[in-house]
């Protein structure tokens, strides 16, 4: 029988922590972004509680969410910094964020 990857067995805040920082965003922010409190932040931070999947989810598609916003934001400055027209409507179908179902 095959083992399992690491990463399938993972617990999902650690999950979390990893694609926060490929994505430069601050879990807690995404917690609180998500409609959480920033102690379940850090009762999942230090082991106290696991988190469910449906908070997880959740954090996952805030997370999504705020790089999506510093991506076009940085678009946006880029565009300002270049003299050309910033278009609201496009900026936002470029960068949409990912939702997790």
């Amino acid at each position: 029988m095959k083992e399992c990857p690491p990463e399938l067995l993972e617990p999902y805040f650690t999950t979390l922590q990893r694609m926060a920082k490929l994505y430069k965003v601050r879990l807690d922010h995404a917690f609180v972004e998500a409609g959480m409190s920033t102690a379940t932040y850090y009762r999942n931070k230090n082991g106290v509680t696991e988190m469910r999947w449906d908070s997880a989810r959740k954090v996952g598609n805030a997370v999504e969410k705020l790089h999506a916003l510093q991506a076009a934001r940085s678009y946006t400055r880029s565009l300002h910094r270049s003299g050309s027209v910033v278009s609201k409507a496009s900026i936002r179908a470029r960068f949409k964020p990912r939702e997790f179902g």
